[in-house]
């Protein structure tokens, strides 16, 4: 066999194997079912909103999403499993805006980067914080609290669910922009916050909508405002901190869907364009409105980009408060 002729069976079998081989792509894709990390247990708010998500999804891609609680350390165990999988598309990560203000507040890493080990796909939901207070606050507005605080400096007391939680970065945000003197006291948690209000053993509290909001319609606890930059539809009444007189002052969480790091484009593509079209649908936009929440979609360079803005923001706000010393 000559020079020329071998050379040109090997080009052809370089071609016939190249053809042959697999490649993750996502014109087949879900061959199999997905797995979503959700690094909360069931309850709370991130899990219902993941398994309204996933259900719609496994409809419209035809495999199954299933929903796999990893819990701990704030959710690093979750988001560490996901960071190290195998990135094609048949792991991903659901997270809240805790995936950035845990970044911004840890002295230790956690085996994992959120900018370089994660492919942002799409927001899902965003929501502002309740602002509630006890019945024997003597403020029954943003205004009356804010004119209350500066009077007593030190003599509220706040609650968070945790030290570098994203409501205690919310509340010292607060604080700073609004110039007032509150004391916190940390909790284990969301739950132990609430009752801590509940029983008036602290008086002020950033909450979820779903978790206070049933008790400010009971009168158990008082709404004063909302902490998003308009005003919530499920408590339309109810002003936003800007309008009670702090301009500037917008907080609020999130939640969203990544990928490891690495995983083919294509595929993040189609489970964006796929998040889009179930989170756009009626039944989906009334399970969130039922809980408080806005649908909030956007494209994966826009979703990035948004959480390295978030990122900045509470790591600048963390540094102020020594949490990176």
């Amino acid at each position: 066999m000559s020079n020329v002729t071998r050379t040109w069976w090997l080009a052809v079998l370089t071609a016939v194997i190249g053809s042959a081989a697999p490649t993750v792509s996502g014109a087949g894709f879900p061959e199999k079912p997905i797995r979503l990390v959700v690094p909360f247990p069931p309850g709370g708010v991130a899990d219902p909103v993941a398994r309204v998500v996933a259900a719609a999804m496994s409809v419209k891609l035809g495999q199954p999403i299933i929903v796999d609680n990893r819990t701990g350390a704030t959710g690093a165990i979750g988001a560490m499993a996901v960071a190290h999988a195998n990135p094609d598309g048949y792991t991903l990560l659901f997270h809240t805006n805790g995936f950035v203000t845990n970044a911004a507040v840890q002295k230790e890493n956690p085996g994992f980067d959120v900018v370089k080990d994660f492919a942002p796909i799409s927001l899902v939901a965003s929501a502002p914080y309740l602002i509630v207070v006890h019945p024997s606050v003597p403020a029954k507005t943003m205004v009356e609290l804010l004119q209350y605080a500066k009077a007593n400096p030190g003599k509220l007391y706040y609650g968070s669910s945790g030290p570098g939680s994203s409501n205690h970065l919310a509340i010292e945000l607060f604080k700073r922009t609004a110039n007032i003197d509150i004391v916190h006291v940390p909790f284990r948690g969301g739950g132990p916050q609430v009752a801590a209000v509940l029983a008036g053993d602290i008086q002020i509290v950033f909450d979820t909508i779903s978790g206070s909001g049933p008790l400010v319609r009971s009168g158990k606890l008082r709404g004063l405002a909302t902490s998003g930059t308009r005003r919530n539809a499920v408590f339309p009444d109810l002003p936003t901190i800007i309008e009670s007189g702090v301009p500037g002052y917008e907080a609020g969480f999130w939640m969203g869907i990544f990928a490891p790091a690495g995983t083919p484009r294509d595929i993040i593509d189609k489970l964006n364009a796929t998040i889009k079209e179930v989170v756009a649908q009626p039944d989906v936009r009334a399970r969130f409105s039922d809980m408080g929440l806005d649908p909030a979609t956007d494209s994966p360079a826009e979703f990035a980009a948004f959480m390295r803005s978030d990122l900045d923001k509470w790591t600048k706000l963390a540094k102020e408060l020594g949490k990176l010393e």
